[in-house]
This record gives C-alpha cells, structure tokens and sequence, in this order.
C-alpha cells in the first residue's frame, strides 16, 4: 500500500510538458513509475554480492523484461531448441502446403494419412508425466547440491572470522594476530582457485584461457602477496609442494600457534599475557585448532559434492526422456483444432520448449554453483569478506578507555 501510494505521488508530481524533449522524459518517468524503483547496483557492489543475481520479488515487471540471469539467455545457445522448433515449423508449413494442393479434390491422401498416425495429447499422457516427475525430482536434488555448497562456503568464512575474534580477544598486538590469521586466508584463496582450476581442467580449459583461473604464480601474484597473506619465500615453498596446498598452510599455522604460545615473548612484549596458565594456553589451543578442523572438513565437504554432482545415468535418462517429450508434443501440436492445426500453435509450442528446456538448464546450473554465471557463487566475494573482517579485527584499534 505505501509502494502504490508513493508511485501514485510520483505520477501526479510529473508536469505538463509541450515540447517533445519534455514528453520524452515524462514517458521516462511514467516507464519508471510503472516498473517501480529499481535500485541499480554498481559493478563494484555486485561484484561483493555472493549471490549475483539478487531481486525484489514485487517488481514484477522489471524482472520479466530482465534478460541477464534467465535460463532463456542459455537455452537459445542450445542445438536442441531450435531442432525441436524446426520441426514443428516444418511439419506446420508442409501440411498446410499440401491442404493447399488438395484444394478443390474430392479425396486427399493426407487425411488418410492423418487417419492413420495423428494422435493426441491424451495420447502421449505417460510421457508428459514422467517429464514433469523427473523434473521435479531432479530440481530438487539439484538445488540441494547448490544448497550445501553455499552453506559450505559461508561455514568456512564463518569460522575464519571465529579465528580472529579469538585472536583479537586473546593476542595484544596486530602483528601477532596478522602472522598467524594470514595463512588461514591463504588456504580459503587456495583452496577456491584449485576448485575452480580442476573444474576448469576437466573441461578442457588452459591456463591463459578465459576459464581458467590460472597458475599458482598467477594467484600469487595477483592476490595472495599483494594482500600479505604469503611472503615471496613461502610462495615459492608452496610452489614446490605436491600435495594439498592448504594442509601445508594449516600445518604451518599450528605450528607457528604452538611456537607463540609455548616460547617465551621477547623483551618488552607483552605477548599472551591474557593467558597466564598452561591451561589457558592449551584450552586456546584446541579451540583455534578445532576450528581448522572444521574448516578442513568443509573443504572436503566442498570438494567431493563437486567432483560427485548428478550421476550420469540419472542425468542422461531426464535429458533424453525431454528429447523424447518434446519431438511428441512438436508432432502432437500439428493435430490440434480437429487435425487441421492452429497457426497459434506455432507460438505455443516455442514457449513450451522453453519452459520444459529452462527447467533442465536450471537444474544443470545448480549442480555446479562455482562458476561465472550470475547465480553461481561468487567465490571471490566469500574471499574478500572473510579478507576485510579479519584485517578489522586484527589491525583496528580499541577505544582508549579499554586499554592497548
């Protein structure tokens, strides 16, 4: 109600215009008052948003002209739509071609023919409802994956920031909180460009092309060593490591933890002074260390809902029983208005392959949510959120009243 009546204020604040300058900006301004206000995000916002694509459900308008996001912007790339939607212009022009030829016969072979092989919509039932079975089904177990991957990815960020709450409650000084927050960031870095490298790999893509998220000198020099997360030398170190990346990073953290903790602070440090005891310490410790834990498992989590997705049969069985759909209904459509067809029909029948393809390309997107597509997730955005929450908690300082 109070979206209507401030459109309604909008609309009656416009001024009468002559001249055609003036019309063309009330028009503007009556286009905008009718798709609503839209809020228009910059590069920069969107590239901070995890999930790109975000809308307000009550512009209706605005989101049925929007182009970028829908599945139609994938579907009009694909073979099958257009094959599907020739056949059925194909099938429509020639009957309609032959009607003409036999115009004025008493007889025509084509409604014996028509006879014989037309059928009806009733007629392909069993099909249409399997469709519509195994769509639901497989959207469902799709969304799922999508679901515990972006919960996955929030954990992670999530227990990071936990990491350096800990410190800024615990450690006295920036750099000691830095040194040790920055090689959990490192692994988070790490262990986004490997999942998008291998699914990068697996379709064939090489470093350099646009796929590809690059070599590990490229993310090193492009993110983890600009923003202090690894020194040149540890770079190299890991340059040289075969194995996973991100063990060796929290292999380091806990041993450089254990070093803090358990040896001496230099000479005018106050160093962990919050943590007089030996109990204190270690009860740190296992805190700190049960959250790398956890980290390590949703990584893994992460990673094998990657590398296992839909199975094959599965997905192969849905897609051929759409092909299978969609040749019937293109067919099924040449009979309809008591077998002599419907122009209408040449209409219809488009939208319905869309529809039916757009939910097979949707359920497709959402097995594999860690790409560039607008509703996928925005690894980088996860990223720069856990960067900007640590650096805060390590580097901003305390008010005066509570002391250094």
């Amino acid at each position: 109600r109070t979206a209507r009546s401030s459109n309604k204020q909008k609309a009656s604040e416009m001024i009468p215009v002559t001249s055609s300058k003036g019309r063309k900006q009330g028009i503007k301004s009556m286009f905008r008052v009718a798709v609503g206000a839209h809020n228009f995000r910059t590069t920069v916002d969107r590239s901070r948003l995890i999930i790109k694509n975000q809308f307000d459900a009550n512009e209706s308008l605005w989101n049925l002209l929007k182009f970028s996001g829908t599945t139609i912007q994938f579907i009009i790339f694909k073979p099958v739509t257009w094959i599907c939607i020739a056949l059925h212009y194909f099938g429509y022009f020639y009957l309609n071609h032959v009607r003409d030829t036999c115009a004025g016969q008493s007889t025509c072979w084509l409604d014996g023919v028509l006879d014989k092989y037309s059928f009806k919509f009733t007629d392909i039932g069993i099909f249409t409802t399997l469709v519509v079975f195994l769509f639901v089904s497989y959207n469902n177990m799709c969304y799922r994956i999508l679901q515990r991957q972006y919960f996955s990815s929030q954990a992670i960020g999530g227990r990071i920031t936990s990491i350096a709450m800990h410190f800024r409650g615990v450690l006295r000084t920036p750099s000691n909180r830095w040194n040790l927050q920055r090689l959990i960031l490192a692994a988070q870095q790490t262990f986004y460009w490997n999942l998008h490298r291998n699914d990068a790999e697996s379709h064939s893509y090489k470093p350099g092309d646009e796929g590809h998220p690059g070599t590990w000198d490229d993310l090193c020099q492009n993110s983890l060593i600009p923003e202090n997360l690894l020194t040149a030398a540890e770079a190299a170190c890991l340059r040289r490591y075969r194995g996973n990346k991100c063990n060796l990073l929290f292999a380091w953290f806990e041993r450089d933890l254990r070093s803090m903790l358990h040896n001496p602070p230099p000479i005018g440090e106050r160093g962990v002074a919050l943590l007089p005891t030996a109990s204190d310490k270690m009860q740190f410790e296992r805190t700190l260390l049960d959250h790398v834990v956890t980290i390590k498992g949703q990584m893994a989590s992460t990673n094998e809902v990657q590398h296992l997705k839909v199975p094959f049969s599965y997905y192969h069985l849905t897609y051929l029983l759409l092909l299978i759909c969609l040749i019937l209904l293109a067919y099924a459509f040449l009979f309809i208005n008591n077998k002599q067809g419907n122009p209408l029909s040449l209409v219809i029948y488009p939208a319905v392959v869309v529809v039916l393809s757009g939910l097979q390309e949707q359920a497709n997107k959402m097995s594999d949510p860690f790409g560039d597509d607008e509703s996928d997730i925005n690894t980088r955005a996860l990223e720069l959120a856990a960067l900007d929450e640590a650096r805060g908690l390590c580097f901003s300082p305390d008010p005066a009243a509570r002391g250094a």
